[in-house]
């Protein structure tokens, strides 16, 4: 595309050629290294547009890490702080530091663009609430958050403004939650500049936290990479602010981006046609900015509507299966039925592929779908992150309201009886298939080891059992609740499709029971068991000793209160007599 742009704006400086060095998923520690190898390409312009990979863990200096160690008694304010105010700055300016010393070195002129976030829609995975605090808020945080969504769901947007700035005051900052029930309560108010600082803060709360998170770049970072671009004269495209302009003041949002920082076609163009302005300025061309960047927008080359209606399917997968709720899947499904009718054989491919016990490349509708490059490099079997399969229900039922023909509801309800119904044994709703919706889910969120069994830092788990009709089952669990203490009046209990059956007795050391489901409970196809755990107390002086000694052992902390494990949870048919 940029290079496409320049062929047709550039005036005289051509013929133009671009050498595309983008590398999925390069930490800032090999963007340095890659800037300074640019310079052996003896290039005539460097444009680095280092998107949102900023959040590496390894950024921390000895020193660093010693100095919360000693502030330990502040907990994760301290490691935000640090995070967002030395650390990350440090690594952007080394980056811009690098960019310089090739331009200079080779003569060319450097553009970098300031990367952007969905800021307006983005949630974080649920898993991600509050961590650790010291004065032991959980219980007050989460009741209050129970008010907040209430309030917000009634439409009483100031009753949920002021609950969730008692949140924010209890978490001092450090959860994305609170921030975003903040600024939803702004926006519906109306104060769209406030709401943009608060979903501002929302997408910076996780950093330093020691926990996995979609790539972004924190606020003090961008204007860390502003300052050195302008001590270093390299040209700047500042995508905050072009993002806005383009949405008359607006919040960044889907109209730009397909998921947290991955732009649509309207985002990527605006982007590139700014950054193409900033090229052929370097090279002589004096026409005004404004001037070159819509010549430049003009001038990109489009994508046809199947391409487009492919990228939205892809875009549903990635979002489901980075804990994007119903409505921002279904939203990327019905784009791609809108843009183009020859995606719904793809979307029923995807649900055959999805749902099958079979790995992907075993299953015949996988050929279909790998027939589309953009697919077939994303879905691919050699795609670590795409072995195993997903809890997809949400997606599922997003592709099917998209493909929109009768019948196909009870294809799939006999596609998970056969492919997952207990029909010759206990099933094991612990595997992925059945319990992780998101990558994270898989293996919990911590950087640190992986327990050999389930940890639940959001108060529900949910599964899913696919039964064969109303027959009774029984359920053998083996779970604890090791770190808390339950708060007054707060029990544990057990739903089938939003109906309670059972309760579990809080145990603080690992106990199994057996539950039956009630056969009237259930229904073909899939069923979402939901364990809800109980409100606790976390404990923060226990927390701050286990906290101070990974630091000083040199291993990750677990951030995130645990509010249940599980170590078993299988299903099999009642069987009488």
């Amino acid at each position: 595309m940029l290079e496409a742009m320049l062929q047709a704006v550039g005036s005289g400086a051509g013929p133009w050629e671009v050498l595309d060095l983008a590398r999925t998923d390069i930490t800032a520690f090999g963007l340095v290294t890659l800037l300074g190898q640019a310079a052996q390409l003896e290039p005539d312009a460097v444009v680095c547009w280092a998107g949102n990979n900023w959040l590496d863990q390894g950024h921390r200096t000895p020193r660093e890490i010693d100095q919360w160690s000693e502030h330990a008694d502040e907990g994760y304010r301290y490691a935000h702080e640090q995070s967002v105010r030395e650390v990350l700055p440090r690594v952007g300016r080394r980056a811009i530091a690098s960019l310089a010393d090739t331009c200079a070195a080779t003569g060319a002129p450097g553009v970098v663009l300031i990367p952007e976030f969905n800021l307006a829609e983005w949630d974080d995975e649920p898993g991600v609430l509050l961590p650790y605090l010291p004065g032991d808020p959980h219980v007050a945080w989460m009741l209050a958050r129970r008010r907040a969504l209430a309030a917000l769901e009634r439409g009483d947007t100031q009753s949920a403004l002021a609950t969730a700035n008692h949140m924010a005051e209890l978490d001092g900052g450090l959860s994305a939650v609170a921030q975003r029930l903040r600024a939803r309560s702004l926006l519906a108010e109306g104060r769209t500049a406030e709401a943009d600082a608060a979903f501002v803060a929302a997408r910076d709360a996780v950093c330093g936290l020691l926990v996995p998170a979609t790539p972004r770049c924190p606020a003090p970072l961008a204007e860390a990479m502003r300052a050195a671009c302008r001590q270093r004269g390299i040209a700047v495209v500042d995508l905050p602010k072009l993002f806005r302009d383009e949405l008359g003041g607006e919040i960044p949002d889907g109209r730009l981006f397909l998921d947290y920082c991955h732009h649509n076609l309207r985002g990527l163009t605006l982007a590139t046609a700014a950054a193409a302005a900033q090229v052929l300025r370097s090279a002589g061309d004096e026409r005004p900015q404004a001037e070159l960047r819509a010549h430049c927008r003009a001038a990109a080359p489009g994508l046809s509507p199947a391409d487009q209606a492919v990228t939205h399917l892809l875009a549903a997968v990635h979002n489901a299966h980075y804990g994007q709720e119903y409505p921002a899947i279904m939203r990327h499904c019905r784009r791609a039925a809108e843009l183009d009718a020859g995606v719904k054989p793809l979307m029923l491919a995807l649900l055959q592929v999805q749902n099958s016990t079979a790995p992907r490349w075993m299953c015949g509708p996988f050929d279909e779908l790998a027939r589309q490059p953009m697919i077939a490099r994303y879905l691919h079997p050699r795609n670590p992150t795409e072995w195993d399969k997903f809890a997809d229900d949400q997606l599922n039922q997003a592709l099917l309201q998209a493909i929109a023909e009768p019948g196909r509801d009870d294809e799939l309800a006999d596609l998970l009886v056969r492919e997952h119904a207990p029909e010759c044994g206990p099933v094991d709703l612990l595997a992925y298939a059945y319990r992780a919706r998101t990558f994270r889910g898989r293996e919990g969120h911590t950087l640190g080891p992986k327990p050999a069994f389930v940890q639940c830092t959001e108060p529900v788990l949910r599964v899913y059992l696919s039964t064969s009709g109303p027959r009774p089952v029984h359920l053998d669990v083996t779970y604890r609740m090791p770190t808390g203490e339950p708060a007054d009046g707060e029990t544990c209990a057990v739903s089938v499709n939003g109906s309670g059956f059972a309760e579990l007795r809080f145990s603080a050391l690992w106990r199994d029971t057996r539950l039956e489901v009630p056969a009237d409970r259930l229904r073909r196809g899939a069923n979402c068991i939901e364990i809800s755990w109980p409100l606790q107390i976390f404990r923060w002086d226990a927390y701050r000793e286990e906290l101070r000694y990974c630091l000083q052992a040199g291993e990750m902390p677990h951030a995130l209160p645990v509010y249940g494990e599980v170590s078993r949870l299988t299903a099999r048919y009642a069987t009488t007599g």
